[in-house]
């Protein structure tokens, strides 16, 4: 439990980290991109610790693992309710690395700030009420 625990704190402050980034971020292009970096870190990490506490439960998790089948563990374990969403975060994700378009990055903000951000402080308010902090 303790390799979790240390997980699961890493992630509460991702989150807090990306909170505070987009609580300044509104008409501010730079804490902008810092909230794009921010969730590129927290969604990242976010299916890596629903990997963590899939086999912490004793789930098989077979290797190799990706996100999207982390999102379904994730699902069956209670922790987030909309498969489809988090599938929708990981596209994002991976668009925001490679992206050189300003619009859409500035949607994709605005998907994170609106959409992602809120589903990532569920994913932590399950895993604290479930596992503590």
């Amino acid at each position: 439990m303790n390799v979790l625990k240390l997980k699961i704190e890493t992630f509460i402050r991702s989150v807090a980290s990306l909170e505070q980034a987009a609580a300044l971020a509104d008409g501010n292009v730079d804490f902008q991109d810092i909230v794009k970096m921010r969730f590129l870190y927290t969604q990242e990490y976010s299916w890596k610790l629903i990997r963590r506490i899939a086999l912490y439960e004793g789930l098989d998790v077979e290797l190799p693992e990706k996100p999207r089948e982390m999102y379904e563990l994730g699902f069956r374990l209670g922790l987030i309710t909309d498969t489809g969403a988090w599938i929708a975060m990981m596209k994002d994700r991976n668009r925001l690395a490679h992206v050189y378009d300003e619009e859409e990055s500035l949607a994709i903000y605005y998907r994170i700030k609106e959409q992602y951000l809120p589903r990532l402080q569920g994913l932590r308010t399950a895993i604290q009420t479930t596992y503590g902090k």
